[in-house]
């Protein structure tokens, strides 16, 4: 049985985190909150979305340089 492997995707608690930081390093403006979400959902995906990509997640071999099992 293969275990459970986290997703390798940010949670909207990730996001929340990554809104806040971005929301406290640039003067609390409350006007501009739902960019600083917007933002931290796009920083959180591309840099998940590269690890995926580059095979970093695990250390892993990137998918376009696995072997086939035929």
């Amino acid at each position: 049985m293969r275990k459970h492997e986290p997703s390798p995707f940010p949670s909207a608690d990730d996001i929340a985190r990554r809104a806040h930081e971005l929301f406290a390093s640039e003067g609390r403006r409350i006007t501009m909150i739902p960019e600083y979400w917007r933002t931290a959902e796009r920083q959180l995906l591309q840099s998940a979305a590269n690890r995926v990509l580059h095979g970093h997640r695990c250390g892993g071999t990137p998918p376009d340089r696995r072997r086939s099992k035929t």
